[in-house]
This record gives structure tokens, C-alpha cells and sequence, in this order.
């Protein structure tokens, strides 16, 4: 009688192993099974003023492109009809052009971006160059892929209404993270999904990591009756960062004071709340200051800036790669004094190492308002490098300097 039941206790816990073996965890996000939340300590960060040793000025656009490529990307300014526009690829060590070619806008414009009546071609937002390929994704929504030499191999669809692409190689198959928006009537629904490129295929989303709904008045145009309907506003808004660096994507929304670090190996996120960034409601008179750099000479004339300002805190205003094992978010701006403080912190515990102070050109400013993408930033605080956009004049010519820099002494 005995043996019998020690061989039905054995049988159950051996179904309960079986049953326990085909039930295996899914990488989550955002739930308690693979959120973690780390609270750093609060401190008053002192900024240190930065010296710009030497520049190296090149004519054109900086665009957006991965912290893990060895190369930056400028594109030189061509009229908006213009069909074609020259690319130049220029090294992140040296500031050395290594090629430059002249491509089809048509290449990186869909059908469906382009209207018949009054046509704007566009040239791409974001390059990534992967095992001999470059992949750009366009400032609409078009994805190409291409050859080393910048010949189009094929091209995807993919939704205009985003904030930033990162583009990155796993298990063989090129991926990329987008940060996504949706403007509701509650506010800004952003969100960062993940997707699979095939060759000649559509774009597969694989799953939404992050969602959140920002709470406010995003609206981008001036009210009826105070300018013309259809004229761009300009505003001081919170939005959506990241970037895949290491196998690691950082996010961050300008709304929090929180970083998240989803790893792409196990699909589990790490939150990291900094105590230190208070937040700040920008002014009528700050929005005013700025409002020109949005479009020069029409807004100088204007009376108007387009509405209330962003009634909610502000806790930064950017999330930037930093060099080697480190990474930046914007703090603070000055706008008086065109400089803004990036808090340096360690790409792996988020530590925070110092907070330099660095002159902002007119295209950071641009970039404040929905798409900070476009307006792109490299900081390499090791080796003591700074890449950014501005311009110059009433045209504008635009520029993008490659500079070096020293910290000042406190």
C-alpha cells in the first residue's frame, strides 16, 4: 500500500514537471514581471562651460544616424524641387570627408508623400551603414535599403508620424526601434515599437515595448482669425528620445525625469527615475525668443507665437549618445546665452559623471518643438568632440560644425 502511494506522489510531481517545461516566459515590458525601478539620488548638478578649441564647417544638414556608426552624414541644402542632393560621408574621428555622392531624392519620397499639384521632395532623415549596406529611412515614409556605393537595392512603407528610428542588426536580421506619436484629444500618445526589414517584403512589427500618453496641448498651428490657418506655430514641447546603443535601447520622454534601458536579449526593461532633473514650464517670453528660429523671416514679422505655451514640466530635452560607455540627456537650456547643460552618465548604471555646457546652435532650437530627430546632436565627451547644425544669415545658409572642445576651468 505504501509503494502505491509513493508511485502516485512520484507521478504527480513528474505531470507536474512536464506541464511546468512547456510554459516558458515571454520578454515583457512594462509589467512587473520585467520592469525593474531604480531610483537615483538627488543633487544640484554645476554646470562647467565648455571651449570649442577648433571647427571644421561643412554646408548643408546633419542627419540623424546611429551612435555605433563610425561615420556622421550630411546632406548639402537643395531647393525644395530640386530631385537630387549630395550626400557626404564624413568620419566621427577625424572629421575627414571619406565619399560623397549625389542621390535621388525620388528614391527616398513614396507615392503618397508627394503631392501632384505642388511637389517637395525630400532627402532621407536617418542612415545607418550595416555589413556593406546603408539603410535610410526617409522624412516621410519611405525605408531603402542600398549598396555601399548609395545604389537603391529596395524599399519599404512605413508610417510618417514618429520622433526618432534606430536602426540595428540581431540574430542575423536588421530591426529597428521607432518612437511613434499619435495626437489625441487628450494629448500626445507616444510609444516605441519594434520591427523586422525584410528584402523586398513590408516591415513587420514585432511588438510595442513602451506607451505612454503625454497630457497637454500639442497643437502646432495659430488659431484662426490670429494668422493664417495653415502657418506653423512654434513651441517648446516635451518628446519621445532613443537610440540603440550595445545591445541596449535607451528612451526617454521629455516629460519625465525617468530613462528606460530595454535590453534586447531578454526583452526586460530597466527604469531609472533621475532625482536630479526638476522640470520647468518654459514662458510666453522664452517661447517668444526662440519662436524666429523656426522660420526666420516670416516669424520675425508675426506678432503672434502660436497659442499658450506647453502648460506641463519640462524635464529635459534630449537623450543622446555620449562615446564609449557613456551616454547625455539636456538638462537644462539657457536661452539668453545659447547653451544647454547635457548631464554626462554612464551608459551602463546611469551614474552621473558631469554636466558640461555646451553653445546650441539655431537647429537645436528647431528641434524643440515635435521632431528633434531632424535636428540632430553628436557629443563624444572622451574624446572631447562635439558635431552639431546651425546657420548662419537671413537665407538661411545652413552648416554643421565638427568641433573640438576643452572643459573649462570652475
Amino acid at each position: 500500500m505504501k509503494i502505491k502511494y509513493i508511485f502516485i506522489i512520484l507521478l504527480l510531481i513528474l505531470l507536474f514537471l512536464v506541464f511546468c517545461s512547456g510554459v516558458k516566459d515571454e520578454p515583457v515590458s512594462n509589467d512587473a514581471a520585467g520592469e525593474k525601478t531604480v531610483k537615483k539620488k538627488d543633487f544640484n548638478p554645476v554646470m562647467t562651460r565648455v571651449k570649442i578649441k577648433e571647427s571644421t564647417i561643412y554646408n548643408g544638414f546633419l542627419l540623424s544616424s546611429s551612435p555605433e556608426d563610425n561615420c556622421f552624414y550630411v546632406e548639402t541644402p537643395s531647393t525644395a524641387k530640386d530631385k537630387t542632393f549630395l550626400l557626404s560621408v564624413i568620419n566621427k574621428e577625424n572629421g575627414k570627408i571619406e565619399k560623397k555622392v549625389r542621390l535621388n531624392k525620388n528614391d527616398f519620397v513614396s507615392e503618397a508623400d508627394v503631392d501632384n499639384n505642388s511637389p517637395v521632395y525630400y532627402p532621407p532623415s536617418y542612415i545607418r551603414c550595416l555589413d556593406n549596406y546603408y539603410y535610410a529611412a526617409g522624412r516621410l515614409s519611405k525605408m531603402v535599403t542600398l549598396d555601399r556605393d548609395f545604389n537603391p537595392l529596395y524599399a519599404s512603407e512605413f508610417q510618417r508620424s514618429r520622433y526618432f528610428i534606430s536602426i540595428f542588426k540581431r540574430d542575423g536580421n536588421v530591426k529597428f526601434a521607432a518612437g511613434e506619436r499619435k495626437e489625441t484629444p487628450g494629448g500626445m500618445q507616444m510609444s516605441i515599437s519594434l520591427y523586422r526589414l525584410f528584402k523586398y517584403k513590408k516591415i513587420k512589427k514585432n511588438r510595442t515595448i513602451f506607451e505612454t500618453l503625454v497630457p497637454g496641448n500639442f497643437a502646432s498651428f495659430y488659431p484662426e482669425g490670429i494668422y493664417e490657418k495653415t502657418m506653423p506655430a512654434f513651441k517648446i514641447l516635451p518628446a519621445l528620445f532613443g537610440f540603440v546603443k550595445n545591445g541596449k535601447l535607451y528612451y526617454s520622454t521629455g516629460a519625465e525625469n525617468k530613462i528606460g534601458i530595454y535590453h534586447l536579449d531578454t526583452g526586460k526593461t530597466t527604469v531609472v527615475e533621475l532625482a536630479h532633473l526638476k522640470g520647468r514650464i518654459y514662458t510666453k517670453d522664452e517661447v517668444e525668443k526662440v519662436k524666429m528660429y523656426k522660420l526666420p523671416a516670416a516669424l520675425k514679422k508675426s506678432k503672434y507665437y502660436g497659442g499658450p505655451p506647453f502648460a506641463g514640466k519640462i524635464f529635459h530635452l534630449g537623450l543622446i549618445d555620449a562615446g564609449e560607455d557613456k551616454i547625455g540627456i539636456i538638462g537644462d537650456l539657457d536661452i539668453e546665452k545659447m547653451v544647454f547643460r547635457l548631464d554626462i552618465l554612464n551608459a551602463a548604471t546611469l551614474d552621473y559623471i558631469d554636466s558640461p555646457g555646451f553653445p546650441c546652435g539655431k537647429s537645436f532650437l528647431q528641434g524643440l518643438e515635435r521632431r528633434p530627430a531632424l535636428f540632430p546632436i553628436f557629443v563624444d565627451y572622451d574624446k572631447k568632440i562635439y558635431i552639431w547644425g546651425d546657420w548662419e544669415g537671413e537665407k538661411p545658409d545652413f552648416i554643421v560644425k565638427f568641433s573640438r572642445f576643452a572643459m573649462e576651468v570652475r
